[in-house]
């Protein structure tokens, strides 16, 4: 799992990812100009990448996030200044799951609006009542302990500690990333359709 935004987009859809570096970070000159200027190139081609992904500005504002996220990383260094605590480099890896999560919600919404009234009732968890948790469906339930066991087990290498001590298991890796593709591949939710299939 990634423990910051920048290590996020080193392992997030990786060709893409680096077709923009090459392509319109590095020509608008990189980090070459010193630190400000190598931020305000990040953020053109976040956008560049935001606008690329559709005309709408649930994008521009997925775009925008995470370039802020990138910003204050690039400023406070702080998942390395974490990282040196206890369970720190756990906490990065929790951190940057939610900071991409909330990103997630713009860059599927139908509308900005939609987008903040999803992450608003995100950040007030009062507003889910035991009848809504109870009309949420089971499939949903369990990709959402998938993905936390995931996280959790990158973070703090449970399947490659217990293989350790088992030598017998497989290793859990292949595993995590079968059940990842099958989940992608087979249950996409209600939306159905594959998002890149719109491109």
């Amino acid at each position: 799992g990634a423990t910051s935004v920048t290590d996020f987009w080193r392992k997030w859809h990786i060709s893409l990812s680096s077709w923009f570096r090459e392509f319109v970070y590095i020509p608008l000159g990189g980090n070459r100009g010193g630190k400000w200027m190598g931020i305000r190139n990040m953020w053109v081609t976040m956008l560049v990448s935001g606008v690329w992904h559709g005309a709408a500005w649930t994008f521009v504002i997925w775009a925008a996030l995470h370039a802020t996220y990138l910003t204050i990383e690039r400023l406070t260094n702080w998942p390395e200044k974490l990282s040196k605590m206890r369970y720190g480099t756990q906490m990065c890896a929790v951190i940057v799951f939610i900071l991409v999560l909330i990103a997630w919600v713009f860059f599927r919404a139908n509308s900005s609006r939609q987008a903040f009234a999803i992450v608003a009732t995100m950040m007030n968890p009062t507003k889910f009542s035991l009848a809504e948790l109870a009309m949420i469906d089971l499939s949903s339930w369990f990709f959402l302990a998938l993905g936390l066991a995931m996280v959790l087990n990158s973070a703090y290498g449970w399947s490659r500690k217990l293989h350790e001590r088992l030598s017998w298991l497989p290793p859990m890796r292949p595993i995590w990333i079968g059940l990842l593709a099958v989940v992608v591949l087979f249950w996409r939710g209600p939306g159905g359709a594959f998002i890149y299939f719109q491109f």
